[in-house]
């Protein structure tokens, strides 16, 4: 039986978020960014492991979640990169010749 997108409400929860920024921030090689949203890692991961979340619970993920966005706008100011469409350019003409999706290292001339 194949279900389909119509009949079940999509909701994207704001721990699904926060974990997205915090993938961002590792991707973006920022150290400490727990520190700076004044939490844990073992924290925000014992949230994730909880089935249903209280109202405190909550909140403190809301407050987290607002905290990462507030870091990632002033990171991206910092980085020169305003909106995304010129994030989208950076990106461009930093992978202008890549080709394939491989870490950026030297491939070797014989593949034998």
């Amino acid at each position: 039986k194949i279900v389909t997108t119509e009949s079940i409400p999509l909701t994207i929860t704001p721990l699904f978020l926060l974990q997205n920024h915090l993938l961002w921030f590792k991707k973006k090689k920022i150290k400490d960014v727990y520190a700076c949203l004044n939490s844990s890692e073992e924290e925000i991961t014992a949230l994730q492991k909880t089935q249903s979340l209280s109202e405190t619970d909550q909140k403190k993920v809301a407050d987290l979640l607002k905290k990462a966005e507030d870091l990632k706008v002033t990171i991206m100011k910092k980085l020169g990169i305003d909106d995304d469409s010129t994030f989208i350019e950076k990106e461009r003409k930093k992978h202008i010749t890549k080709r394939f999706n491989i870490k950026a290292s030297w491939l070797p001339l014989d593949t034998h």
